[in-house]
Formats: structure tokens, sequence, C-alpha cells
């Protein structure tokens, strides 16, 4: 495993206990996501072998609509601003496999600069929403993490 693998998950596993500790649930939901593609993503690799990026690969595409899709619900729901930075990031991955799949030469660097570099994005936008929220804590006490509820609407509780 490279040594990126292992520095990367080892900053994930910290920032998603220290969410679980100090954050609220949309900071807890974001790292259960963030790590729990990470952890596919492992999994798959240790079952099937390594992956390359000279071609597309579906098993990275679905992994990242997968996580897409859950970050933006937590975007649309949460009672916070950065998880639409979450969201985002996780669209330049979605971004990254299209073009890979659309486009097939000469883009090994580029396929893995937009699939993996996102996470390292989101990391850093997730410790500083935990950041925030901990300050906005401090300040005015517990708040509610989920937006009011839409008259009719069904949402998290």
């Amino acid at each position: 495993m490279p040594d990126y693998v292992i520095v990367v998950a080892t900053v994930a596993v910290t920032i998603a206990l220290f969410s679980a500790i100090q954050g609220g649930h949309p900071e807890r939901w974001a790292s259960v996501i963030i790590v729990g593609g990470i952890v596919l993503d492992l999994i798959i690799q240790a079952t099937i072998g390594h992956r390359s990026f000279e071609h597309f690969d579906i098993s990275r595409l679905s992994i990242d609509l997968v996580q897409f899709t859950a970050l933006l619900i937590i975007a649309l729901r949460a009672n916070r601003n950065y998880p639409l930075g979450l969201a985002a990031a996780q669209l330049l991955a979605i971004v990254g496999n299209l073009a890979a799949l659309f486009h097939r030469d000469g883009w090994n660097e580029a396929y893995w600069a937009m699939t993996q570099m996102p996470i390292l994005l989101q990391l850093s936008i997730l410790a500083g929403g935990l950041w925030a929220h901990r300050r906005r804590v401090s300040r005015i006490g517990n708040y509610n993490s989920w937006s009011p509820r839409m008259a009719g609407g069904r949402g998290f509780s």
C-alpha cells in the first residue's frame, strides 16, 4: 500500500474520531461517508487487486456517486454551510471519472489527481467545519444541527 494512502487514511480516521467526540450529527455523518468510501476502496483493492489509473474503473465511479449523493443530502439538510464544499469536492471526483471514461489516452495523471485529490480538500473542509461548529457551540451553546423541516416534509431526526 502506498505511503500517501496510509497518511490519508490516518488523517481521515483522526478527523472522524474527533467528529464523533466533538461534532454534531452532520459532522458525524460526513465523517462516516468519507471514511466509508476510503474503507470500501481499500476492500475492493484487497479483494480484486491493485487498480491502476491507466483505464477507467467503474468501482471508483460507483463509490464517488454514492458518496456524492449522501453528501448532497447532508448539505441540503444541515444547518451548516461547509457540507456544500464537501459535495462540490466529491463532484470533482465524478468529473475526473467521466473524463477518464470519455478520453482514454494520456489522462492517467489527471485521472489520479481528479479522483484522489478531492479527499484532501474534503478532509480540510470537514476539519474547518468541525472547528467552526465547536466555536459556535462555545459562543452560543447547543443549536439545531439540521435545518427546520418544511411543512409536510420529511427529513433527519
